[in-house]
């Protein structure tokens, strides 16, 4: 009898070491389930190429419309590999600082170019315009949107940040969009998307697949000849100022692995408090529950996906919660989201040197922290690939019983 109970008990240790060493992939196998609605219509994306058309030309001999500091210079003469723009507020210049005393300072990891900047908008005062001005000049990473920089202009940021990308560094593989309170780990998001990138040219993965009337033209199993292509069309149009003829919907400059990476959220329910500052109207959006979306405080886009993004935003209805708003341009280009457990976007996950050195994001980090967790997963011993697995299920769930409680 004595005997049958230590089985049991190691049967069921076993168990939940097991679940504590795959916490990420549970997570994704849960949020992979849901409905996803079809991508718009042909002729609405006639209509949004249209709008792109003319936005661009109007862009094109009227930079400072849309940019007062465009830093157009960021991604020349080599794009990067990863390009990480930080959405920040003005009086955020304490943060801006810790990150570029840590994870922004890194320019390359495993061969592969990094860089980051800062998007932010026009401040409220003279003081801190002045101020802004003084530190975009004095590190050169700073790109600023000719707009009012306040909350209800986060989707005005988000478009910024999509038509600058598009604009000024169409060749970066992967585009990151991370909150300025977020530790990011480069060490770790890069050869997540190595691999994903790997398992795509093999044929293995999806990549958060195109789906609906979306266009996926790249084939697997490595470079087509379409797409040697549509590089030298691309050269062609941009030389041209982004004017003339321009690709179709599955023309070149769509064409490519669609990605749209990070923790998703699935079946939120809009706030109809006019007292929220998340209040979303019957009017906005009408309906009971949001589509997925990736939370905002971080998610990664291939090029092709954040162009895509960028056309469909034309057509899409005005929504003040900006991760929203992208959730719903996602829909319309027919991208689905790709949940990724080691983003963190929701409840705070309490610091662990060997959890944080696995996570790639984490969420509702200050300037101090960032300097002292930095400081931490910099000076210690690597932690064993078991150690990294059960520190992450051991905080993700302590933070999941902590967001319980309250």
């Amino acid at each position: 009898m004595r005997l049958r109970r230590w089985v049991w008990i190691v049967l069921l240790l076993t168990a939940v070491l097991s679940c504590l060493l795959s916490v990420d992939h549970i997570e994704g196998w849960w949020m992979s389930w849901g409905v996803w609605g079809g991508a718009l219509s042909a002729e609405a994306r006639t209509r949004a190429l249209a709008a792109l058309r003319r936005e661009q030309e109007a862009l094109s001999t009227r930079l400072e419309d849309f940019y007062l500091l465009p830093n157009e210079r960021s991604c020349a003469p080599t794009a990067p590999f990863l390009l990480s723009l930080v959405t920040s507020a003005p009086p955020n210049a304490e943060a801006r600082h810790a990150i570029r005393q840590t994870w922004g300072s890194l320019t390359s990891v495993g061969g592969r170019a990094v860089r980051t900047l800062f998007l932010l908008g026009i401040p409220d005062t003279p003081a801190q315009r002045q101020a802004l001005a003084s530190e975009a000049e004095r590190h050169g990473d700073i790109v600023q949107g000719n707009f009012r920089d306040s909350y209800a202009n986060l989707t005005l940021k988000t478009l910024s940040l999509l038509r600058w990308t598009a604009r000024y560094c169409p060749r970066a593989s992967f585009i990151t969009k991370v909150d300025d309170d977020v530790m990011l780990n480069y060490e770790v998001l890069l050869p997540y998307l190595e691999r994903l990138r790997s398992n795509e040219e093999k044929g293995e993965g999806e990549w958060g697949e195109t789906v609906g009337n979306g266009s996926r033209e790249e084939k697997k199993g490595g470079k087509s000849e379409g797409n040697v292509k549509g590089e030298e069309r691309w050269e062609w149009e941009r030389n041209r100022g982004w004017s003339g003829h321009w690709a179709d919907w599955r023309g070149s400059w769509f064409s490519g692995p669609d990605l749209y990476l990070g923790r998703v959220h699935r079946g939120v329910v809009p706030i109809r408090d006019p007292r929220s500052k998340s209040f979303v109207s019957h009017r906005v959006y009408p309906q009971d529950r949001f589509p997925q979306y990736c939370s905002g405080t971080a998610y990664v886009l291939s090029s092709s996906a954040a162009r895509k993004l960028y056309l469909t935003s034309y057509l899409t209805p005005p929504c003040p919660l900006e991760d929203v708003f992208v959730g719903l341009s996602a829909r319309g280009a027919g991208l689905r989201p790709s949940h990724c457990g080691l983003f963190s976007g929701g409840p705070r996950i309490p610091f662990g040197r060997c959890c944080y050195g696995s996570l790639i994001a984490a969420h509702h980090v200050t300037a101090a922290q960032q300097h002292q967790y930095w400081g931490e997963l910099r000076g210690g011993p690597p932690c064993s690939w078991i150690t990294g697995k059960a520190a992450l299920g051991f905080c993700k769930l302590h933070a999941l019983l902590r967001d319980t409680e309250t």
